[in-house]
Formats: structure tokens, C-alpha cells, sequence
């Protein structure tokens, strides 16, 4: 995905350039300004809110689980079927994804797709 670098697991979800801006994508999405580690588990640890509550933060953490299955299938994508390298699609989906779980897993939720785009923040404070 990131051209001739070593493609280790750390590199290919954190710090390849390419995926660096889909997570760069995500902390401007969420008001964030981060430095994240380069591990997965500590890049992990790392993604929750202070100020939410626990339902918030597992869900913000399904927000990282989705993108990093965004990655794997872009980069799936771009291998097996000549896809261009294109971080906002990977972000976007992973968006849609998970405001699409979270309307499914919780009905009562009093926010629609374009209130979870421009302030995602909001939204995961809403969840009971």
C-alpha cells in the first residue's frame, strides 16, 4: 500500500504514510489532535475519550476496529483487483460502518448519519 517499505503489521495499519492520514482523518473528525503510538495494542489502549462514559469509549474503540478492517480490505483491494490507494474512501467506509452498527445495535438513538459526521463526539455522549 505504501509503495517499497517493509510491510509489518505495525507499519501497514500505523505508519505507512497512506494509512497515518486515515488516522489523522479520524482524530480531526473527533476534535482530537493525537501523536499515536505505532503498536497496535498501546495505538489501542490509547483511542478513548476522556469525558465518555463506558458505552462511548467501546464504541469510539469499534470506530478503531473498523478502520483497521477498512485498511485490510483497501489494502486487499488495491492488490488483487488494481484499486487506487484512496485514504478517504478507507475512512469513509469505516464510518458509515459503524454508524450503521450502532443504529442497528442501539434503536433509540436520536442521531442520523449526517449529526454522526459533523459531531461524532456528541453522538457516542448520547448513547445510554
Amino acid at each position: 500500500m505504501c509503495g517499497s517499505e517493509l510491510e509489518t503489521v505495525n507499519h501497514l495499519f500505523f505508519t505507512c504514510k497512506v494509512t497515518s492520514k486515515v488516522w489523522y482523518m479520524s482524530d480531526t473528525w473527533a476534535g482530537r489532535a493525537f501523536v499515536h503510538c505505532d503498536n497496535a495494542i498501546q495505538h489501542f489502549e490509547q483511542i478513548g475519550f476522556t469525558g465518555l462514559n463506558h458505552l462511548g469509549n467501546c464504541v469510539w474503540k469499534c470506530m478503531w476496529i473498523s478502520i483497521i478492517w477498512a485498511i485490510w480490505n483497501h489494502r486487499n483491494r488495491i492488490i488483487f483487483n488494481n484499486a487506487v490507494v484512496d485514504p478517504v474512501e478507507v475512512f469513509a467506509l469505516a464510518q458509515i460502518k459503524v454508524w450503521a452498527w450502532v443504529s442497528y445495535k442501539f434503536p433509540k438513538s436520536n442521531f442520523s448519519y449526517s449529526d454522526w459526521c459533523i459531531n461524532v463526539y456528541e453522538c457516542l455522549k448520547s448513547l445510554y
